[in-house]
């Protein structure tokens, strides 16, 4: 399905009028389009084979763009899985940038996971912080241990894990292409006539984000998750003006409105599934371990 997003999107950027025409054409039995999209057995198992590889590279692009920016822009960190940021903050109030990603968590349940932590693999979590050079990556490491335990003791939760692995990185990827989709739509619409102009544009687009993010944060009234909200609505509804404005209400503005409305609801499901997922992990690892003891406490006790 992402693979097949992607195409439609691009063919929409080769030809805007693709989706518009479409049902005049598909009348037609014998235009192109119809019997292109009315294929035989092998060409229909060729086209999912295609849009199956174009998600893939789609998938490895979104995935490596995440690594890059959120090292160039930290709070896109929180997105990504990799980077520690999330297991550093569990066991460390101090780093707790997004408070309602623990609201979840006891303090009383992280002491004794770090207990447990300790008890199975021997690595102490309160000695991660004083070596900051590979912290990110002792934190990071602190999960996939923990994912480790939970797929290969625990039937119930591994399956849940899988599944959630999955629907949360499906979720991330079509966020992705729905984000890129916009920008690539308000680009055709601003730099199809004059590049010159759509660079004027740019800058005035960039000074008008600029002083709206020193207003914001000058007021300093909102939390971060609200404050970046708020900062993309702004940025995406001075762009759809503009592009209102010079074009008028064409196929590309709408198909530019709906990835707008889209990759919110997308990235925000993502983040939904990703907690799960690590809940899942944490709350999994737990559980075999108290199992595990008390299963050894009473073998002692019978002995």
């Amino acid at each position: 399905m992402p693979g097949l997003i992607v195409i439609v999107i691009l063919t929409i950027l080769i030809n805007p009028a693709f989706l518009i025409d479409l049902p005049n054409q598909l009348k037609d039995k014998n235009s192109e389009l119809a019997q292109f999209l009315r294929p035989s057995v092998m060409l229909g198992i060729l086209y999912v084979l295609f849009a199956y590889l174009v998600g893939l590279v789609s998938h490895a692009l979104t995935h490596w763009l995440f690594g890059v920016f959120s090292t160039i822009w930290k709070p896109l960190k929180r997105y990504h899985a990799d980077s520690g940021i999330f297991e550093q903050a569990l066991f460390n109030p101090k780093c707790r940038i997004y408070p309602e990603d623990f609201e979840q968590y006891t303090e009383q349940f992280i002491d004794k996971l770090k207990c447990k932590f300790r008890n199975v693999f021997e690595i102490d979590i309160c000695e991660i912080d004083k070596t900051e050079r590979n912290s990110p990556i002792a934190y990071t490491e602190i999960f996939n241990l923990c994912r480790t335990v939970v797929l290969r003791h625990s039937e119930a939760s591994s399956s849940r894990t899988s599944a959630l692995l999955a629907l949360y990185n499906s979720t991330r990827l079509l966020g992705s292409i729905l984000f890129l989709a916009s920008i690539s739509f308000w680009m055709k619409m601003t730099f199809s006539e004059n590049l010159l102009q759509g660079i004027w544009i740019l800058l005035i687009v960039y000074l008008i984000v600029h002083m709206s993010i020193w207003v914001i944060g000058y007021k300093n009234c909102l939390s971060q998750q609200s404050f970046f909200r708020l900062i993309y609505w702004i940025i995406f509804f001075v762009l759809g003006s503009i592009a209102l404005l010079k074009d008028g209400c064409t196929a590309l503005f709408i198909f530019y409105c709906i990835s707008v409305l889209l990759c919110p609801i997308f990235l925000h499901l993502y983040h939904v599934l990703f907690r799960y997922y690590r809940n899942t992990i944490l709350y999994g690892f737990y559980e075999y371990v108290v199992t595990r003891e008390k299963s050894e406490k009473s073998e002692d006790s019978e002995n």
